[in-house]
């Protein structure tokens, strides 16, 4: 594979949904994604709305009423929805009802491991890829880009470019990318 300039990619619609509506806490790299991938993975992080809609950037995420386990089901009775906190792999159960974020016993915690302050205004935006990337949009690497990123940002030495791949976790199977700073995206 080469590296290839933004030209293929300038057309190509990505989306990422951050805690606090900005690109920090870069620690593995940055995720963009189908709008699907941003959504379940910023609701895998901090919650689902209660209310049903995206994330915006307009409301303070602890004074957001979050999805319990009743809500989310009649959401999406396939169970499918996004509950926040690894609800149910750390021990603390989701609560059946709704619920505020400082009411729950798991706090929202960015990658390296920094709590998501309640004051931030969560969003899902959109962006345009404007570094450089390792392959093509119609050759992507599989899931392992991840690794690499993580593998360099961890050496403390992040690659010069991003990685576009298949998705295997969120929106499953829809191009991706990662990127090792905020430096290679626009927001639109």
């Amino acid at each position: 594979m080469k590296i290839v300039q933004l030209v293929e990619s300038a057309s190509l619609e990505f989306w990422h949904g951050s805690p606090s509506g900005e690109f920090k806490h870069q620690h593995f790299g940055i995720h963009v994604g189908s709008k699907e991938a941003a959504r379940q993975a910023l609701c895998a992080r901090i919650g689902t709305k209660a209310d049903g809609t995206d994330w915006d950037g307009t409301q303070e995420y602890g004074q957001t009423l979050l999805a319990g386990k009743r809500t989310l089901m009649v959401m999406d009775p396939r169970g499918h929805l996004c509950t926040g906190y690894g609800a149910g792999s750390r021990g603390a159960p989701l609560p059946d009802e709704d619920f505020l974020p400082a009411d729950w016993s798991l706090k929202a915690s960015y990658s390296d491991g920094s709590r998501v302050p309640l004051t931030v205004k969560p969003n899902l935006f959109r962006v345009q890829i404007v570094g450089p990337m390792f392959g093509t949009p119609q050759r992507p690497l599989d899931d392992v880009a991840n690794t690499r990123m993580r593998k360099a940002m961890l050496k403390g030495s992040p690659p010069p470019h991003g990685f576009y791949y298949t998705n295997r976790g969120e929106d499953e199977g829809s191009l991706a990318a990662v990127v090792p700073s905020g430096e290679f995206l626009r927001v639109l």
